[in-house]
């Protein structure tokens, strides 16, 4: 049913698709875990180190998903939109790290 709803997943095996599931996922998860983690470190150097690090594994999401985009997996709407979201999510951790490099924390 997920080859007949998106038509270019027909033309790559499972292994390769399962494999451009698995590394977006391995971005994906580690982002709000490095966020919460160099928050709860208290201290203002290491907060900003995990959210740079969070930031690293979204351009990792990124990278992944225009690659989709350039084998045609995907559809290209979707994938854009996925896309315009990762920038909104780098805004917004851009500015949490701003935030704290302004709090009083050592």
């Amino acid at each position: 049913e997920l080859q007949e709803k998106y038509t270019g997943l027909q033309n790559y095996n499972w292994e390769e698709l399962y494999t451009l599931v698995s590394q977006s996922c391995r971005a994906a998860i580690p982002t709000p875990a490095d966020i919460a983690k160099g928050y709860g470190r208290n201290y203002k150097k290491e907060g900003i180190q995990y959210s740079h690090m969070a930031g690293g594994s979204i351009y990792k999401l990124e990278a992944l998903l225009k690659i989709v985009l350039m084998v045609a997996i995907f559809p290209k709407g979707e994938a854009l939109k996925m896309i315009a979201l990762l920038h909104e999510c780098l805004k917004a951790l851009n500015g949490f790290i701003t935030y704290f490099k302004q709090s009083p924390l050592k």
